[in-house]
């Protein structure tokens, strides 16, 4: 959704990093191909070599396991990475999770500061460690309504599964890098940006007032508005580039029979 939603909205061509596959399985055009025409049908099949670019990468590895030619042909056409990889189960051995959630974010951000581009990185909710209900939700020990920000990351808050802690790991390397190697991940927005969120914030409260539905609300360009995850990362995107920017994405990283426990 995050690839349509750039395609549909942006001028751009999109690098897409993809695992080789294994021997006999699909090729990686027929592997994202069959992803995007399991939610979209046949309409992004004229992209692909045109602003769909595929290219043969595993972040687990050192510099993403990019040749010498791809590594250069990113350094020198994109400005913003943005990371939705990650093995997704909730179960397993945490190595597994560490490898692909952890290690392979540590490369990417470093690959972000080797080629100076803007690093978003997309983690879960789960990692405040609301995510759990009834007489289990007290495993956190909250005595009152916490606030959680990305400037209050940890808050005493308890995991209760190893894909949750990997993703919190990930953040605080995020943040690390942020703080002591200037690492860009957008957030840092100009006035004009500031004032665009505001105004946005805004037609939150008058939702809330007088109880209006906020997709009934046009923003601009006679565009509709939607609350959703997607459409405030395109509004970041929006905000922090030119139409002319190139973003890289990469796969979700699932990875293959991974051995689980209980």
């Amino acid at each position: 959704h995050i690839l349509q939603e750039l395609l549909d909205t942006h001028n751009i061509k999109i690098y897409c990093l993809v695992r080789p596959p294994l021997e006999g399985a699909d090729t990686i055009e027929e592997k994202l191909k069959n992803r995007l025409r399991f939610y979209f049908g046949n309409k992004y099949d004229h992209e692909f070599g045109r602003r769909i670019i595929l290219i043969h990468s595993d972040m687990t590895h050192d510099k993403l396991g990019l040749s010498v030619d791809d590594y250069n042909l990113l350094k020198e056409n994109c400005t913003c990475i943005i990371n939705s990889a990650a093995n997704v189960k909730h179960y397993g051995y945490y190595s597994e999770f560490e490898k692909i959630n952890v290690f392979g974010v540590k490369n990417l951000i470093n690959f972000a500061l080797e080629t100076n581009m803007k690093f978003i990185q997309i983690s879960t909710t789960s990692v405040s460690g609301n995510t759990l209900v009834g007489e289990k939700s007290k495993l956190n020990n909250f005595d009152s309504i916490k606030n959680y920000t990305e400037d209050k990351l940890f808050v005493g808050q308890t995991f209760e599964n190893v894909y949750t802690y990997s993703k919190f790991e990930a953040e605080k390397l995020v943040l690390e890098n942020i703080e002591s190697n200037s690492l860009s991940n957008g957030s840092k927005l100009s006035i004009c940006s500031m004032f665009i969120l505001l105004i946005f914030a805004i037609a939150c409260i008058y939702c809330l007032l007088t109880k209006s539905d906020l997709t009934s609300l046009k923003i601009s360009r006679s565009r509709i508005c939607t609350l959703s995850s997607i459409h405030f990362l395109h509004a970041l995107i929006s905000i922090n580039s030119s139409a002319s920017v190139h973003a890289l994405q990469l796969d979700t990283y699932q990875k293959d029979n991974v051995n689980q426990h209980f």
